[in-house]
């Protein structure tokens, strides 16, 4: 037959295929998960064992025990083999014996997993499964939840084994994107927070490298979590809080990799939006990083970069002037090569000339990560929309800022403190572009915020 890696997918696949024309003979919504729901997200072929694991929508009175009789009963799988159900044990499954002359008489396992009623609802709606391969498939924030409620169960002493530490990350890294608060209730719940950080603690640092001797700033072994000034403000993260592999994951790295080199910067940029909106702007596409104060004139973006780079070769590449970090698995579920890296940009007053200067007391934190100040994130933005780059998705991003201002505290939101950094210059270009646009031409519906903030704006 081949591989044994080989081997199992066939057995996987064949119990799948008679499956679930059962499950749906008999009423029963369900969907694969696991690393066989996994796999064929990733359309590969993942190292596991002959097993496939089935969430099912719970029924009262259909118990685990009822499901697997019925399912062995069954004649509809005659045709591409049989099911029995397994003896002993504490929980009921089933082995599947492929009629495939490649399976050579070897079983799949399926044990099956009630969602709903008085278990844990891994899914809120069975619609937003997915059919792949002729398969209905659970999406790969379901599956995260499925894993990370299996783990929470586990006493606190039982450490995951290094399978299924990785296959929880590659499933964090896929679920980047996929705003995780708006979904089932148990991402709120403190047992899957703490699975969450339990997990992604070293995701940034899985390859275990060190910085060489040849970067030109060489940096001491970066610590796990980010040191945290005296007296500044915070944000509290909100129930259930997911941003994206961009600021969970190469935002961590970076800021603690600087701070090896002795530099103190700030996220900024869209991933700092998403931040201060506990993800609820749109997904950043590259990571913005800002020096708090200018550096020596010796340090230039490129060999910052480079710096970068050479502090671990395996989670960033760096190409004709480009540096990009690149991530284990695509954070966007389901797209192209293109999508496993970010692009990231290194900020300094020291090069532009608007960017202001900033203490370590400046700084908002956010979820454990420093972020530049609000108030200067929304003038940068807008000045962004001012150059005419891609004006619609520009305005968005400063129209989702205008609209988090009422939620913000007091110790958040500081315009005046942030006002008087900024220069002469930029100061009255800010003004020319908010009375843009809020023009009658642009978003006059948000002049109302402008005044707010003390801006002069025509009155209609």
């Amino acid at each position: 037959m081949g591989s044994g890696k080989a081997l199992n997918a066939v057995l996987r696949k064949n119990a799948s295929k008679a499956l679930f024309p059962i499950l749906r003979d008999l009423g029963i919504q369900a969907a694969l998960t696991h690393m066989a729901g996994f796999a064929l997200h990733r359309n590969t072929t993942m190292k596991s064992a002959k097993e496939i694991k089935v969430v099912v929508n719970h029924k009262d009175k259909v118990t685990l025990k009822d499901l697997c009789t019925a399912v062995a009963s069954d004649t509809h799988a005659s045709t591409n083999g049989y099911f029995i159900e397994t003896k002993g044990g504490h929980d009921p499954r089933l082995d599947f014996f492929s009629a495939d002359p490649q399976a050579e008489g070897k079983a799949c396992r399926v044990t099956f997993i009630h969602s709903g009623g008085s278990f844990p609802k891994i899914i809120e709606n069975f619609d937003e499964i997915v059919v792949i391969s002729e398969v209905p498939v659970l999406p790969i924030h379901a599956i995260l939840l499925e894993q990370l409620t299996t783990r929470s169960l586990l006493p606190a002493s039982s450490p995951p084994g290094k399978v299924a530490a990785r296959f929880v990350k590659e499933c964090l890294l896929a679920s980047g994107d996929a705003p995780l608060q708006q979904l089932s209730p148990l991402w709120r719940s403190q047992a899957i927070l703490d699975q969450i950080a339990l997990h992604i603690q070293d995701v940034p640092d899985e390859a275990g490298k060190d910085a060489d001797g040849g970067s030109d700033l060489r940096a001491s072994k970066p610590s796990s979590t980010v040191e945290q000034a005296h007296n500044v403000a915070t944000v509290e993260p909100g129930h259930g809080h997911w941003h994206s592999a961009v600021t969970d994951v190469a935002a961590r790295h970076v800021v603690d990799i600087l701070k090896g080199f002795g530099i103190k910067c700030a996220v900024f940029g869209s991933a700092a939006s998403q931040l201060y909106s506990d993800g609820r702007t749109r997904v950043p596409e590259q990571l913005d990083i800002l020096i708090l104060r200018k550096i020596s004139h010796t340090i230039t973006p490129i060999s910052l970069k480079k710096s970068l780079f050479r502090a671990d070769p395996g989670r960033f590449e760096w190409k004709n002037g480009i540096l990009l970090y690149l991530f284990s698995t695509p954070f966007y579920p389901s797209q192209t090569q293109a999508k496993r890296a970010c692009k990231v940009e290194i900020l300094s007053p020291a090069w532009t000339v608007d960017l202001p200067n900033f203490e370590s007391s400046d700084v908002i934190w956010v979820d454990d990560l420093p972020v530049a100040p609000f108030f200067t994130l929304l003038m940068f933005k807008l000045q962004v929309w001012g150059n005419g780059y891609n004006l619609r998705s520009r305005a968005h991003d400063v129209k989702s800022l205008l609209q988090l201002i009422s939620s913000l505290p007091a110790s958040t939101f500081r315009p005046g403190a942030d006002w008087e950094r900024m220069s002469a210059k930029f100061r009255r270009d800010s003004g020319d572009r908010v009375k843009r646009f809020c023009s009658r031409y642009y978003f006059p519906e948000t002049r109302p915020t402008w005044r707010m903030l003390g801006f002069r704006v025509e009155s209609n």
